[in-house]
């Protein structure tokens, strides 16, 4: 029974990439070759032209990663910035982002990669007026991102709802308008995920982010994570972003993802060392 289980998620996983791929067709990809995987012929394409987006709205699209100007500006607004950094805007405007393609993204702790989780959410919701699933291995961490997403619910009412320990209804209330923000540990993605499948409405999920995604690699939860992964890459064919600082085995995951690998080694921030000893503080020096 478990092999026939997942027989059939790597089966539904080999569709949706087919799919996505096939579809790519009409907008900026051509086809040079294709394979055969299960069954599934899989085209080989290579990206040509200007890109435009099969899955998103590209209409107004000169704000980034094709969210509206308008849509971009206030939320520079509303996060106090004037610019992203050069590698952010290279990765939200890469061609295989903008067309809804998964990615691994690897950066610095603390180099800015929710920012790049939060312009992604909002073009879900207000380019394909669809929800978005933010995963966080631990409910304390859930708990500090329901409050740094405060801002972003009241400046584009939006809804942020928790998804850890005893909070979170399952399956979710059902709106006409799917404006949430789902902000989950991993188990409560996974019975989220479920219930919306049992429902026939996992297609209002269209992003999962994956943040510290090294965690796939633990013993126990990791399985957790990685059924997770192939739950939703088998059931809907919604974009998937990972995100870590510590991952090993990128080129792996990214490969699992059926992604690709974005890493940027810049650290905004200069780290700093300190070591308290005998009641004093004493700042560790580069030689």
């Amino acid at each position: 029974m478990a092999l026939d289980c997942a027989s059939n998620i790597v089966r539904r996983i080999e569709e949706q990439k087919a799919l996505k791929r096939a579809a790519s067709d009409d907008s900026g990809i051509e086809s040079n070759s294709s394979t055969q995987k299960s069954g599934v012929i899989i085209p080989q394409k290579k990206y040509v032209g200007s890109p435009r987006s099969i899955f998103f709205n590209t209409e107004d699209n000169s704000g980034i990663a094709g969210l509206k100007k308008s849509l971009f500006d206030k939320y520079k607004e509303v996060r106090k910035i004037e610019n992203l950094y050069p590698w952010q805007a290279e990765f939200l405007n890469d061609p295989r982002v903008i067309k809804g393609g998964n990615a691994l993204l690897t950066a610095q702790t603390g180099g800015g990669k929710t920012l790049i989780a939060e312009i992604l959410m909002l073009r879900e919701i207000f380019n394909r007026n669809c929800s978005a699933i933010f995963v966080l291995p631990l409910v304390a961490l859930v708990q500090e991102k329901i409050l740094a997403f405060k801002a972003l619910a009241d400046a584009f009412h939006v809804r942020v709802e928790e998804y850890a320990a005893h909070k979170g209804r399952i399956p979710p209330i059902r709106r006409q308008d799917h404006r949430s923000l789902f902000v989950c540990t991993i188990e409560k993605a996974s019975l989220l995920i479920n219930s919306l499948m049992e429902k026939d409405q996992l297609r209002t999920i269209g992003l999962l982010v994956l943040d510290e995604v090294h965690m796939i690699g633990e013993s126990g939860r990791g399985a957790n994570l990685e059924c997770l992964i192939a739950k939703y890459a088998a059931a809907c064919s919604g974009q998937i972003v990972a995100m870590s600082a510590t991952i090993g085995n990128a080129e792996q995951l990214a490969n699992f993802l059926d992604g690709f690998h974005y890493h940027n080694s810049h650290r905004p921030v200069e780290l700093k060392q300190y070591i308290a000893f005998d009641k004093t503080v004493y700042q560790v020096k580069k030689v």
